[in-house]
């Protein structure tokens, strides 16, 4: 059904945005998590005060091993207009958001020959899903909207200039926001590749002529690939399918592409980490994986009616997933933000399918028209509804990991950020619980060494703190905090020298830690060793300006 009717597309483009915003509205009031926020936002010194040299520090740093200094940008330019308010960074997640969705109606509807039904089915489950919660109301994950909506707009340029060939500006602006693309997220990468199935299946045949259009892409691509790579080795990137070997990591991929497919149809019993063993991964109950081969039956049946919008699909499904595969990611690709993108493919072979099923004008058509539209209407408020639902999980720390324990109850990490919680909440008794069980699952899980030996450094058990600290730095050589922790012990045992000596590991390892600069500088003082105090001082506030000095300090 081909609709000229700007005014409508409008229309439908609004009510888009309404019910999506109305689906996430209540996570504007959430707060900020221990999962990953703490390194992004909240104790990230990169965001602190706003400078060209700041900027320069973006760029040139990763945070947890990744690389996305446009989003670390988008933080600092947050916090330093309207402070470290969590609200503020989830308005800005949903903002963007919903900006993806007017993209990706206007880029479905060039592609799709103008076909707003297309276009605006495709966008409502894009914008609704329960699968996107993640990237939206994970405020770390904003590296997927950011990056989506560079990607988004990147591929419209470049639709533009395919039917204006006189305008190779639209062909220069396509190829700059790919680069912000991937200086948001990395796993942009597959846009390339995007481009070539665009141009080969709506524009041109000739194959030569596609992938030449894309060496300038291409070229950024490689560049950017490397980079990734050794900025991921050098981060120390969790690995979770590292140790496999080829036949086991291919098998990995087939099961990668099956498990999304089956969270896209079945959106039931999400989590924010998913168990590492596939056997735990299989859905419940098992006869709700005939699912897959009814929908590539069903698929099948379809692909002889539209062979190019099939093809173009379930390709772009697969390219754009390409990248977190265990053949090419090293870390764990079972995540729902990894189908932010990918899901888009999917999305549009379903807008495909009920625009025909609407086209279709054979007897009852009326009739079949108004049953098609109420299932519509049903799958919105179904969708709509799951995602309100589940998307508390992310309310606050607790929520978020008693869902992941609940769902994969045998994941280490889990009661280790509960019991972080605990602790910040005074609960030391839980908190310990807590991390006992995560040892007990996990004995090398270093992060739970540290927070046990923070329990005995609030109740002043120092000797026994110290002795968790050195546990946890022998695990890890790295971990500053153990460093600076171990440090505090030995001050409050009045051993100085000790103190002085950690603080100073702590600050090596992380040159930007400020904590450690401020904790030497008073250890220096009570040596009598002033010059070396203000000259800690003096990086502190080089550091962080509003950092709350005394002023003899």
């Amino acid at each position: 059904m081909r609709v000229k009717n700007h005014r409508l597309n409008v229309l439908l483009i609004v009510f888009i945005l309404v019910i999506t915003y109305f689906t996430f509205s209540h996570t504007l009031s959430y707060g900020f998590t221990n999962w990953d926020d703490d390194v992004f936002i909240t104790e990230n010194p990169n965001i602190l005060g706003f400078s060209w040299e700041k900027i320069g520090e973006i760029f040139t740093s990763s945070n947890a091993g990744l690389y996305s200094p446009l989003v670390v940008l988008s933080f600092s330019i947050e916090n330093n207009i309207f402070g470290m308010k969590a609200n503020v960074f989830h308005t800005t997640n949903l903002i963007i958001h919903l900006l993806n969705c007017i993209l990706l109606f206007w880029l479905i509807f060039k592609i799709s020959n103008n076909q707003t039904i297309i276009s605006f089915i495709a966008t409502i489950l894009f914008g609704i899903h329960p699968l996107h919660i993640e990237s939206v109301v994970w405020l770390v994950e904003r590296k997927d909207l950011l990056s989506t909506f560079f990607y988004l707009g990147s591929l419209i340029l470049f639709i533009y200039f395919r039917k204006r060939k006189s305008k190779r500006v639209f062909y220069y602006f396509s190829i700059i926001l790919y680069l912000l693309a991937l200086l948001s997220k990395v796993m942009a990468i597959s846009l390339p590749f995007v481009l070539i199935l665009i141009d080969h299946i709506f524009f041109t045949k000739d194959l030569k002529k596609c992938i030449k259009t894309q060496i300038p892409y291409l070229f950024i691509s490689v560049l950017f690939f490397v980079t990734s790579m050794i900025v991921i080795t050098s981060g120390g990137l969790a690995s979770g399918s590292g140790k496999l070997d080829i036949f086991q990591r291919v098998l990995l991929v087939l099961y990668l592409f099956l498990f999304y497919i089956y969270k896209l149809f079945i959106p039931l019993n999400l989590s924010a980490r998913y168990p590492i063993n596939i056997n735990e991964l299989l859905p419940t109950p098992i006869w709700s994986l005939l699912l897959i081969p009814i929908l590539f039956f069903l698929l099948l049946l379809f692909y002889y009616k539209d062979k190019k919008n099939v093809t173009f699909g379930v390709l772009f499904f697969l390219i754009t997933l390409l990248p977190i595969t265990p053949l090419i990611f090293s870390g764990f690709p079972y995540g729902d933000r990894y189908s932010y993108i990918p899901s888009i493919g999917i999305f549009y072979i379903i807008g495909v399918i009920f625009n025909y099923l609407l086209q279709k004008k054979k007897p009852f058509f009326i009739i079949k028209k108004v049953c098609i539209t109420i299932g519509i209407a049903a799958i919105i408020l179904f969708l709509s509804v799951q995602t309100r639902k589940h998307s508390k999980i992310w309310q606050n720390n607790f929520t978020l990991w008693n869902n992941v324990i609940k769902t994969n109850p045998f994941l280490a990490t889990a009661y280790n950020n509960r019991g972080e919680a605990y602790l910040e909440n005074g609960c030391q008794k839980e908190a310990m619980m807590d991390f006992r069980k995560a040892l007990e699952l996990n004995p090398n899980h270093v992060s739970t060494y540290n927070n046990i030996g923070i329990i005995f450094l609030e109740t002043k058990d120092y000797q026994k703190a110290i002795y968790f600290f050195t546990i946890a730095v022998k695990l890890d050589p790295h971990y500053y905090n153990a460093y600076f922790n171990k440090g505090c012990a030995w001050g409050n045992l009045n051993n100085f020298e000790k103190a002085i000596k950690d603080f100073s590991t702590a600050v090596k390892i992380n040159p930007k830690f400020i904590k450690a600069y401020y904790y030497r500088a008073i250890t220096y003082e009570r040596l009598k060793m002033f010059k070396k105090a203000k000259h800690d001082y003096q990086k502190i506030y080089k550091l962080d300006p509003n950092f709350p000095l005394k002023k003899n300090q």
